[in-house]
């Protein structure tokens, strides 16, 4: 590859206490907590709305809430999904049991209301949202610190200081640049988990869904979709079809369609997802129109703006959360929240025997029972050698198993909120990421009625 030198003079903007990057859950819920606690707190956006994969990704289901006992996300994460109820933006057949006591029960929405409600939250918080605003390089002071971040919007290339700085960006962009250790999938793993591009549709008849073609028997999606398969209805083999789930009245979110081999963190390969992507929405639309009893009349609305990346890059952070913490349902001193989901790792392939080992360990393995959940220790959450910067979301220290149970939106939601609120204290009493008073800290999740064991 041929090397161009490039060296600008960069307008300096205002400095914050806080810049955030990312406004999916975690970002946005970090920049909320940190601005009502009175931080000046910039939230740079590369899309064009709050909310990330649960808005512009249109993934629009709250991941489980409960671990079938009891609430296991709350302060913000909680805020939400009541909200979104007491707006009647969930789905119609929602009522609190799905996020107070039932065991494994998504929550769906319409995540148009959700993208409301977290530009509602950042505005009382007088938090400063950019979006189309893409962070493209980070600077470093004298002493290793990250000082300032470059960033690309519609005004061309710019730099934005802050004393402290929250990754959010679900591909640990920030750490990457910082040059703080990190772990990309597919190149310091085997494989890499397909992502899926989901859609909206109108027009389907839910009450008609509940029953197969004959009318006489429960629908068994799984059985239609194999007799689709074999009569060579798709392009691929996929056995594996997370579903179609309802939002409205007659309006649903189909999350449908592995899109194998893809690295987001790789121009081509991320572009050609989405081209390959509203192709096998119209291949799953045909799909359901021609075996599904009730979505005969099925039609698309919209496909996603967002890629629903699943994994690309994770912290190397203090603390690595792991497989047998996961098995453990462990409990750690420095826990920041709690986390039920399962180890959803998607078939990497359209295999037979890829199909059968994400259905065993997914149904049979790795899926939390009754009263279970995993503590999020602070510890993860912090990059190796960082002293200013702390991640949220689905990039942070974990490994593939338990990346695969935390990258949901309650468990990012709470991971945000406490990254917000460490900002908070770390200002407050004059020390790094790593040093604040993870005791206090929890005090302070317990007064916004988080949930840490």
């Amino acid at each position: 590859m041929d090397i161009k030198k490039y060296s600008k003079e960069l307008k300096m903007d205002r400095s914050y206490d806080l810049v955030v990057v990312g406004a999916g859950p975690a970002g946005a819920a970090a920049a909320v907590a940190a601005g009502k606690r009175g931080l000046s707190v910039l939230l740079l956006e590369a899309g064009t709305q709050v909310g990330g994969m649960g808005t512009s990704g249109m993934v629009s289901s709250f991941a489980p809430m409960s671990d079938g006992l009891r609430p296991i996300a709350g302060g913000l994460a909680l805020y939400l999904v009541e909200e979104l109820y007491r707006r009647k933006a969930t789905g119609p057949q929602v009522d609190p049991s799905y996020w107070l006591s039932a065991l494994q029960r998504w929550v769906p929405y319409r995540p148009e209301e959700l993208a409301l409600i977290w530009d509602e939250l950042l505005e009382d918080a007088h938090v400063a949202v950019r979006y189309c605003s893409r962070v493209v390089d980070v600077l470093k002071n004298d002493e290793g610190l990250l000082d300032s971040l470059v960033v690309s919007d519609v005004t061309g290339l710019y730099a934005v200081g802050a004393k402290l700085f929250v990754d959010a960006t679900g591909d640990a962009q920030l750490t990457a640049f910082a040059g703080f250790p990190t772990l990309r999938a597919g190149k310091d793993t085997k494989n890499i988990m397909p992502p899926t591009l989901c859609a909206l549709f109108s027009d389907i008849s839910w009450d008609s869904m509940r029953f197969s073609p004959s009318g006489n028997q429960p629908l068994r999606q799984q059985e239609l979709l194999e007799k689709a398969l074999s009569e060579h209805h798709f392009s691929h083999n996929d056995k594996h079809l997370p579903g179609l789930y309802r939002i409205g009245k007659s309006t649903g979110m189909m999350n449908a369609g592995h899109l194998f081999k893809t690295d987001a963190l790789d121009r081509e390969s991320l572009s050609q997802a989405y081209t390959k992507g509203r192709k096998l929405i119209r291949e799953y639309l045909s799909f359901y129109k021609t075996y599904i009893p009730g979505c005969e009349d099925m039609d698309l609305l919209s496909s996603a703006p967002l890629l629903g990346v699943r994994e690309s890059r994770r912290i190397v952070g203090e603390y690595v959360l792991n497989y047998e913490d996961y098995k453990e349902r462990r409990r750690f001193d420095d826990s920041i929240g709690l986390c039920a989901g399962s180890v959803d790792i998607h078939i990497y392939d359209d295999t037979e025997e890829e199909y059968q080992r994400y259905f065993d360990e997914f149904n049979m393995r790795d899926r939390m029972q009754e009263g279970e959940s995993l503590s999020i220790p602070y510890r993860a959450l912090i990059p190796l050698g960082a002293q200013n910067l702390i991640v949220a979301g689905r990039c942070i220290s974990t490994d593939v198993k338990v990346q695969g149970a935390v990258r949901i939106q309650p468990a990012a939601t709470v991971m945000g909120e406490a990254c917000g609120e460490a900002a908070a204290l770390a200002l407050q009493s004059g020390v790094s990421f790593p040093a604040v008073d993870v005791n206090r800290l929890q005090e302070v999740l317990l007064e916004r009625e988080a949930i840490l064991e």
